[in-house]
């Protein structure tokens, strides 16, 4: 867990009514996560969807999360219902280098035909890694490939990836 949230056990309120993240600790290594994130993309459509994950901090090693999702969103005025699993380990190397494996199923994404160049705003089917890399302690490097299905292409494409990341 981050430390931040080590010793942090008050209790949040959950809503649903506006884009809304809590954090609830369980213990000293152990917590759940929510959110409720609703997003209109002007043309295109919208998403409104809830998660909840659960974090476990191995030892100093890394943390391991899973979750699940649910989601409702049109695209084009089509509109669709989608649920779906989630997971993330990160594993620190040292502590400036770190591993992260990802990935998602969504039980929908084989089915619906979401342009390439949108699907990062859908929910879908994805899975991947990167190494993180730690430049001073106010930012860093994400570097990694994500596979996810392209329905136009009907087979799995990897894209890589870098991206800046900031503490």
């Amino acid at each position: 867990l981050l430390p931040e949230y080590q010793y942090n056990y008050f209790i949040h309120q959950f809503a649903v009514d506006n884009n809304q993240s809590n954090h609830f600790v369980l213990n000293d290594v152990s917590s759940i996560n929510t959110s409720h994130i609703q997003s209109n993309f002007i043309g295109l459509g919208g998403v409104n969807s809830v998660m909840g994950n659960y974090d476990y901090q191995i030892e100093n090693v890394g943390v391991l999360s899973a979750g699940i999702y649910a989601a409702k969103f049109n695209i084009y005025n089509s509109f669709f219902n989608d649920a779906g699993f989630n997971g993330n380990l990160k594993i620190n190397i040292s502590d400036r280098i770190g591993l992260n494996l990802f990935g998602q199923y969504s039980i929908t994404s084989s089915k619906v035909a979401i342009s390439p160049f949108i699907s990062p705003l859908y929910p879908h089917s994805n899975y991947g890694g990167s190494l993180e890399f730690k430049v001073n302690t106010t930012w860093g490097l994400i570097v990694g490939a994500e596979n996810e299905y392209d329905v136009f292409l009907r087979k799995w494409v990897t894209r890589p990836f870098v991206m800046p990341v900031f503490y």
